[in-house]
This record gives structure tokens, sequence and C-alpha cells, in this order.
């Protein structure tokens, strides 16, 4: 049993990407209401995964954690660039996404960390952030123009 399971919920588990999409198109309609994963899967990589999701006309979001060398000063800077790149993909792929910031204190509880080590995270890394990514409730996302306001930039030459 792992740690979700211990909170009651159910779950199916892929070897990779292939897997996740046989388990994700034999599934019946609304079994899954999460999606947790790697964008590093083997034999199909995340971002293919997440184009089927969306043809397939899913809104299952997906969560996403990234992870980095422990130790390492520039992890958080690197895995703000790669979920940055996997937000403009993902509005690419016209699903919505969300930032997930602060995840490094899942490393404190030995629970979460030996479950992301059974999921792939090595010994040496550190989870360095999150990102959430799909769909409204009617399976496209909101677009509107928001008006922009802020602090006033002064450009000094």
């Amino acid at each position: 049993m792992n740690i979700l399971q211990m909170t009651g919920l159910e779950v199916d588990r892929a070897e990779n990407g292939e897997e996740a999409v046989e388990l994700f198109k034999n599934a019946p309609e609304g079994k899954y209401t999460l999606i947790f994963m790697d964008i590093q899967m083997p034999r199909m990589d995340g971002y293919e995964f997440l184009s089927i999701l969306r043809e397939a006309g899913s809104n299952i979001p997906v969560l996403i954690v990234t992870a980095n060398k422990k130790g390492y000063g520039n992890a958080m800077a690197d895995s703000s660039c790669a979920l940055e790149n996997m937000m403009i993909a993902a509005n690419a792929l016209d699903l919505g996404s969300c930032w997930i910031n602060q995840l490094h204190w899942l490393d404190g509880d030995a629970r979460v960390r030996g479950y992301l080590e059974k999921l792939g995270l090595k010994a040496d890394e550190t989870v360095t952030g999150g990102l959430i990514l799909g769909c409204g409730c009617d399976g496209l996302p909101v677009r509107s123009e928001r008006k922009r306001t802020g602090n006033p930039v002064t450009w000094i030459e």
C-alpha cells in the first residue's frame, strides 16, 4: 500500500507512457480524477502523453513534480525554467496550468519521500517544484485578457 492508498484513494500505476495511455483508454469514463506523472517517462514522454489526453478531450488534471540534486545551488532556478517550459507547452495544447511553489517540504515527510523514491526520485535529489495541468469544467481554458496593473517601471540609461 502506498501513501495515496492510505488516504483511501484508488491508485493505478503505469511503468511507462505507453502503459499509461492504455490505462487511460481502457478506463470507464470518470474513473481518473488526477494523473500524477513525470515528464521523462520511458517509451513515451509526458508531452506526448498530454497530447493524447488532450486529443481524447480529457480534462483530467495532471500533477507534475520536479526534482534536482540536493545541495545544487541553482536547483530552484533550473526547475523553475523547466516548469515554465511545461506551462508554455501546456498553453500550446490548450491546457490550463498552475504553478505549485515550495514543494521542497515534501522531502521532510518520510512516508512521502519513500513514495517519491518508489516513483523514481533518487536519494541525492530533492523536490524543487510542481505544476498542475488541466482544463476547466467545460474542457476549455479560460482565455480573457486581464488589465495590467502593478508598479511602474522606470528605465535608467
